[in-house]
């Protein structure tokens, strides 16, 4: 009986120290789940860091695109502008010289235009 005893201890021996050994390397594997875990949360907190710094930069980006295309616009507006103008004075710069150089007053007077045409309110004569 004390033998039969002895081997049930030495077998409940065997299976503790099993049973140890098993929980030590559960407990060494957990620990490595843990700390891959926590390098894994500290990479995503880092890629979120980045991912906001880069949506607030292209927002920044964003602004001035709208600015640079009214600017163009208006530089565009005041360039149309500008050679209207340029038109109109090399208009009235050949109506200037027309009317300097032009027909005598004779025409006038016979109730013609510049351009050949009747004078509103002149008679002919």
């Amino acid at each position: 009986e004390a033998k039969h005893l002895r081997k049930e201890v030495e077998s409940l021996e065997g299976k503790l120290q099993f049973q140890m050994e098993n929980n030590q390397a559960l407990s060494l594997l957990s620990k490595q789940q843990k700390e891959r875990l926590q390098e894994q949360e500290e990479r995503l907190r880092e890629q979120q860091e980045r991912l906001q710094k880069q949506e607030k930069f292209d927002k920044q980006l964003a602004e001035p695109q709208c600015d640079l295309e009214d600017l163009n616009n208006k530089n565009k507006s005041a360039l149309q502008l500008e050679q209207q103008v340029k038109e109109l004075q090399e208009k009235l710069s050949e109506v200037n010289e027309m009317v300097t150089s032009a027909p005598s007053k004779k025409g006038w007077e016979a109730g013609t235009s510049l351009w050949g045409g009747e004078v509103p309110g002149q008679r002919q004569l």
